[in-house]
């Protein structure tokens, strides 16, 4: 959903106020930054440009939007290496079709 030109998202949709889920507010994108440090060219997100909504202090997981207009959603396992691995199955990262999948699976 845009609004004026940003790309909004509402949080109200998960139960990211509780006890697993965090909001992400800051405006300096530093978990995108962190993914896209890590991953290599194999990796499943590489290329892709990355909006984060949400952290889990419990597991260090994080939640994007892909921006790519698929409209789906990738919970990453940050490495906090702050470089590439070599390894393209890291950082850990699971795809969701759409919000309904992301819940079902997450606990959200």
């Amino acid at each position: 959903q845009l609004n004026g030109g940003t790309l909004m998202f509402d949080v109200s949709k998960l139960n990211i106020y509780d006890d697993v889920w965090t909001a992400i507010e800051n405006k300096e994108n530093y978990f995108s930054k962190e993914l896209h440090k890590e991953i290599n060219r194999k990796h499943i997100l590489y290329g892709i440009g990355t909006k984060e909504l949400g952290c889990r202090e419990d597991c260090d997981d994080v939640l994007f939007m892909l921006l790519d207009g698929s409209e789906k959603y990738a919970v990453v396992h940050l490495t906090w290496s702050s470089k590439e691995e070599k390894n393209s199955s890291y950082p850990i990262s699971r795809i969701y079709d759409n919000l309904t999948d992301l819940i079902n699976a997450e606990g959200c």
